[in-house]
């Protein structure tokens, strides 16, 4: 039978999950997939950018982009590399994020799901090696909900861009911006050697690796981890 006052006859409390939280989802979702193309053209803007003037300063600087498939995107510069990809899933933030408290976000809590674009720096040499055992950081990764708006989570300050707003979509000057801020703070970072007593011993099978894969686990200053 047809509920009287909603004019639907299945159960009241799953059609508005469905129509409602599910439906908000699947909008996050659909939207970081748009926002993610625009992110590509914006990395292959900037790589072309840097290509021509960098290159052309020091030809032995090299700075590629590479579209690698609907959700991943690399850009190589010199012997660092931005790897970039969209997670399929989308999330709800832990009780303990600010977010919870907006008052946004409080009238409208399906606004407060979010989608994921991930910036991954990893050494060009551990992608050339097939050195499995080095780990790449978590530079930054943007969260996007339904209505486009956005706020960045990074190792460093990102400035503004950490408030969430709800009055600002992530348009293309903003992906711009933090294009080039997730560049300069890989840029930036440096390997450290680890002290000498961590490397004094060398098994058999360290050196079948460095020779089958030339594998030496670098260490760097890490950040978040995936």
């Amino acid at each position: 039978m047809k509920n009287t006052e909603s004019g639907i006859s299945c159960n009241i409390e799953l059609y508005k999950l469905l129509t409602e939280k599910s439906a908000a989802k699947l909008a996050v979702f659909e939207k970081l997939k748009v926002i993610f193309q625009d992110w590509k053209l914006v990395l292959e803007t900037l790589a072309k950018e840097l290509s021509t003037d960098v290159c052309g300063a020091n030809d032995n600087i090299e700075i590629e982009y590479h579209d690698i498939s609907t959700f991943e995107a690399k850009v190589r510069l010199a012997g660092d590399i931005l790897f970039s990809y969209m997670h399929t899933n989308v999330f709800a933030l832990d009780d303990s994020h600010y977010i919870h408290g907006h008052s946004h976000i409080k009238k409208n809590p399906n606004d407060g799901f979010f989608g994921t674009l991930n910036m991954y720096y990893f050494l060009g040499d551990s992608i050339k090696y097939n050195r499995m055992n080095d780990n790449g950081i978590l530079i930054a990764r943007i969260m996007v909900n339904q209505k486009g708006c956005f706020f960045v989570e990074g190792i460093k300050p990102f400035g503004d861009m950490e408030r969430f707003d709800p009055k600002r979509p992530l348009q293309d000057k903003w992906l711009k911006k933090i294009a080039e801020t997730a560049i300069k703070i890989m840029l930036e970072i440096d390997l450290t050697l680890p002290p000498k007593q961590h490397a004094q011993l060398m098994s058999v099978a360290d050196i079948q690796s460095v020779r089958q894969e030339l594998r030496f686990s670098t260490q760097q200053r890490l950040g978040f981890r995936k």
